[in-house]
C-alpha cells in the first residue's frame, strides 16, 4: 500500500514566533504565547504582587519588565529566527512584592494548553493535545522554594505557593526555561488518505501529525496575601490550610497537611 506521509507543518496563527529546525525535516511551526497575571488585594489595597519577565541581560541590568498590566509574556529568550523544538530555552519569569508596608504570601495558577483551527476557522482551545508538552521549568532551589499543590491542579493547571515570605521590594525568581517537547513532531495518526475532495483513496493511507495546526497558550496568574496572622489569612483568602513555623511572617511548612519540604 502506498504510504503517504505529511511533513507536520503548524499553521501560522495571530501573535506568532516562527519556530524552524525541529528533528522532522524541514518542519515549521507557530506557537502563540499568552500570560495573564492579575494583582489582587484581599485584606488591604497596600497588598500588591507583580510579574516580571526578562533575559539574564535585564536580569543584571534590573530591567526585567512589568508584565502585570497587559499580561503578555513575549518570551524574550527565544530566537524567532533559528527555534528547536526540543530545546530548552531561557525564559525568566520573577515575582515581584510591590507593597510599601508588607510582606506577602505568594501564590500562582500556570495554565497551559493547546489551540487549534476548528471547521469555522475559529482558534479554539483543543483538549485533545496534552499540555504536558508544554515544559516549563520552574525554580525550586535555595532562591525560591516553590511548592505545587498536586491536590488542587491538574494537567493543565497546576497552582505554585511560594514557601517563605517576600519582603517589600523583593523579587524572586519562579520560571527559568521553557520547552517544547520533541512528542509535538512524532505524535501521529494514521488514516485512510482522501483526495481534494474528500473522497478515500483505496489502499493508500496517510500519516497525520496530531500538532500540526497547533499552538501553545501559557496563562500566569498571581496574587499575595499578607503575612500578618499568617494561617488564619492564608485560609481566608486561600481557603486553604496552612502550617506556618510562626504566627507572623513564618516559612509555610505544610498545606492541606502536605509537608512543603
Amino acid at each position: 500500500m502506498k504510504k503517504i506521509v505529511k511533513n507536520p507543518l503548524i499553521v501560522l496563527a495571530v501573535g506568532i514566533l516562527i519556530v524552524l529546525g525541529s528533528s522532522v525535516g524541514a518542519t515549521r511551526a507557530a506557537f502563540m504565547y499568552k500570560s495573564e497575571a492579575e494583582e489582587v488585594d484581599f485584606h488591604t489595597t497596600n497588598v500588591k504582587v507583580a510579574l516580571l519577565e526578562g533575559t539574564d541581560d535585564s536580569k543584571e541590568s534590573g530591567d526585567m519588565k512589568d508584565v502585570t498590566d497587559d499580561g503578555v509574556l513575549s518570551f524574550p529568550g527565544i530566537p524567532a529566527d533559528d527555534v528547536k523544538i526540543g530545546n530548552k530555552y531561557k525564559e525568566l519569569v520573577s515575582i515581584k512584592n510591590t507593597s510599601t508596608q508588607y510582606d506577602e504570601y505568594v501564590r500562582v495558577t500556570v495554565r497551559k494548553y493547546w489551540v487549534t483551527e476548528n471547521d469555522n476557522g475559529e482558534i479554539v482551545k483543543n483538549p485533545s493535545l496534552d499540555p504536558a508538552l508544554i515544559k516549563l521549568d520552574i525554580v525550586n532551589n535555595n532562591q525560591a522554594k516553590w511548592f505545587v499543590d498536586e491536590t488542587d491542579s491538574t494537567a493543565e493547571e497546576e497552582v505554585y505557593y511560594l514557601t517563605s515570605p517576600v519582603a517589600c521590594g523583593e523579587v524572586v525568581p519562579l520560571v527559568r526555561g521553557i520547552t517544547i517537547s520533541n512528542k509535538v513532531v512524532t505524535a501521529v495518526e494514521t488514516k485512510a488518505a482522501s483526495d481534494d475532495e474528500g473522497n478515500t483513496i483505496s489502499g493508500t493511507i496517510e500519516d497525520y501529525y496530531i500538532y500540526d495546526g497547533g499552538s501553545f497558550y501559557v496563562d500566569v496568574k498571581v496574587d499575595a496575601v499578607q503575612t500578618h496572622n499568617s494561617e488564619s489569612a492564608i485560609k481566608g483568602a486561600w481557603g486553604i490550610e496552612a502550617k506556618c513555623d510562626a504566627k507572623d511572617d513564618g516559612t509555610i511548612i505544610s498545606i492541606n497537611g502536605v509537608s512543603v519540604k
